[in-house]
């Protein structure tokens, strides 16, 4: 799978498609469209700016 080439996890790189989809927003709106909660969203956010 893509993701796994690039080093991904599908959960992050799933983030960062809906990023890359509907530009920046808030913590909060990432999560809600991704069905987490918001202090796990912000973990995947830091995860993936140090990536």
């Amino acid at each position: 799978m893509f993701h796994q080439v690039v080093g991904l996890h599908i959960t992050r790189h799933r983030g960062l498609d809906l990023i890359y989809r509907y530009g920046p927003m808030p913590a909060v709106r990432l999560a809600e469209l991704t069905g987490l909660k918001s202090g796990a969203e912000t973990g995947i956010i830091d995860r993936l700016e140090k990536a």
